[in-house]
């Protein structure tokens, strides 16, 4: 039997999302509302996840923090 991530389901209201893009330099990073690092990508990385569609910029919000949540909860088996 598949063992489950006994975790924090994390939502937008919970998680803070930094980025940071330059020229060939990429950062996205998500984190619990204390500051903790839950997950964060670098340059190639980033570009990879876009490519993938694991991510996918929200055209509200201008940002991937709804799929960072979003990948955060599917690498870690949280469902609602």
């Amino acid at each position: 039997m598949k063992k489950k991530f006994k975790g924090v389901f994390r939502t937008m209201n919970n998680t803070e999302y930094q980025d940071w893009f330059e020229r060939d330099r990429a950062h996205i990073c998500l984190s619990d509302l204390k500051g903790k690092t839950l997950m964060e990508f670098w340059d190639e990385d980033v570009g990879q996840l876009i490519e993938d569609g694991f991510i996918k910029l929200n055209r509200r919000d201008g940002n991937f923090h709804s799929s960072m949540v979003d990948y955060y909860n599917y690498l870690h088996g949280l469902t609602r």
